[in-house]
């Protein structure tokens, strides 16, 4: 094995800890807990964080490109997501509290307390 492999192989064990650790159930509910879709049982909060050279992710009336984006926020700001949504591709969006609108998942870190 070469020694990417090796770094490859360690990274996911690691990885896979992780998750364990923090879900208390293992693999398996961790990952069933990123991919619920509906009302979230108590608010998450998120970090913007748009990719690459840009400082801001775009804040929708709706879960999708399609809905008009009326507001932004800037990278690092806090948002609290009240549940998750899919679109009409099948892509996550989270909306926010209190009317802020929708913001699409990929562009969103989860904060860790």
């Amino acid at each position: 094995m070469t020694n990417g492999g090796k770094v490859f192989c360690v990274a996911v064990m690691m990885l896979g800890l992780y998750v364990y650790g923090r879900s208390g159930q293992g693999i398996e509910s961790a990952i069933e807990a990123e991919s619920y879709v509906g009302v979230f049982s108590s608010p998450q909060v998120f970090l913007a964080a748009p990719g690459g050279s840009a400082t801001s992710i775009n804040l929708r009336r709706g879960p999708g490109r399609e809905f008009r984006a009326f507001s932004e926020a800037k990278r690092g700001v806090r948002l609290i997501g009240t549940a998750r949504r899919l679109d009409s591709e099948g892509a996550s969006w989270i909306e926010l509290e209190s009317g802020q609108g929708f913001a699409k998942e990929s562009v969103l870190v989860k904060e860790v307390k």
